[in-house]
């Protein structure tokens, strides 16, 4: 038995099913959003202290890529790429070096 195709009414066009599925969310998680909202935390509680911000967010950073895992790390650590975010031991501790001295000057001026 065949069945025609050609005389059943057609609900979605090609371009209306290609349109829909590219505007799919692919993923609950994004990269993006996640390092806008660190980076948002960050500069909550660092005030206008650059050293105190860069060592808030590459911690809260480096956290955040060790919570996460497969795919959704992958994508995190791609952004951070392409954001030119380096969380290896050793930039933390040259930006802990840097917020110990800002806190030393901060507390210093205060006196």
């Amino acid at each position: 038995m065949m069945i025609s195709t050609s005389s059943a009414p057609q609900f979605l066009s090609s371009a209306d099913f290609l349109s829909f599925w590219k505007a799919r969310p692919t993923s609950l998680f994004s990269p993006s959003d996640e390092l806008a909202k660190i980076s948002a935390e960050a500069k909550r509680v660092s005030g206008c202290h650059w050293e105190l911000y860069e060592a808030n967010l590459l911690r809260a950073v480096r956290d955040k890529a060790k919570a996460l895992s497969g795919n959704d790390q992958t994508r995190f650590m791609r952004e951070l790429t392409k954001r030119e975010l380096c969380i290896d031991d050793s930039n933390i501790a040259m930006v802990e070096q840097a917020e110990r001295e800002c806190r030393t000057e901060i507390s210093e001026s205060q006196m």
